[in-house]
């Protein structure tokens, strides 16, 4: 039983109104389909510091109001200057000009830096334990933050590690063509 309906003046099948609603939200859902699919085929990129958890705050900001920081969990992202590692005992017993450093507990070790911008402001680094830092690195820091000692305790590091330029390399290829 085919029922007729009338649009505009003329008259519809039931079963073809229902064809044209189908053809209506089966093509863009086909096609918006189809756009997700070819997007979630690429290589996801890597983000630095993404997985470090807090604030993302420059230094200069949290320079300029140190109580709006102050028992935040902050992230943070410079340059290392002036490396400490606390709680090593140096030998001084030992007859040679260089002094031998006893070997102590991990967990007793501290890590101390400051934490330099491009501006030149810093801010104190606290991390315990020992860690394969050397100055100049670029890392990103998470921690909680101090206004007393102006010191982030910090919990996660990321070394930054940068690409190497290649326009040397490119610069000679097209020399050469």
């Amino acid at each position: 039983m085919q029922k007729n309906i009338i649009r505009d003046g003329c008259y519809l099948r039931v079963r073809e109104a229902s064809w044209i609603l189908f053809k209506a939200y089966l093509l863009p859902s086909l096609l918006l389909i189809l756009l997700i699919a070819a997007g979630c085929n690429k290589e996801p990129e890597y983000i630095p510091g993404l997985t470090v958890q807090g604030i993302r705050a420059p230094i200069s900001k949290v320079l300029f109001s140190p109580i709006a920081f102050d028992g935040a969990v902050l992230k943070i992202e410079g340059h290392i200057t002036d490396l400490i590692v606390e709680g090593q005992i140096e030998d001084s017993d030992a007859p040679s000009e260089v002094p031998e450093i006893e070997e102590t507990d991990p967990e007793e070790l501290t890590t101390l830096f400051k934490l330099m911008d491009t501006k030149g402001n810093y801010i104190n680094i606290i991390l315990p334990g020992t860690w394969e830092l050397a100055d100049d690195d670029y890392i990103i820091v998470g921690g909680t933050y101090r206004k007393n000692g102006n010191e982030l305790e910090a919990r996660q590091i990321e070394v930054v590690e940068f690409e190497e330029d290649d326009k040397e390399e490119e610069i000679q290829r097209r020399d050469e063509w």
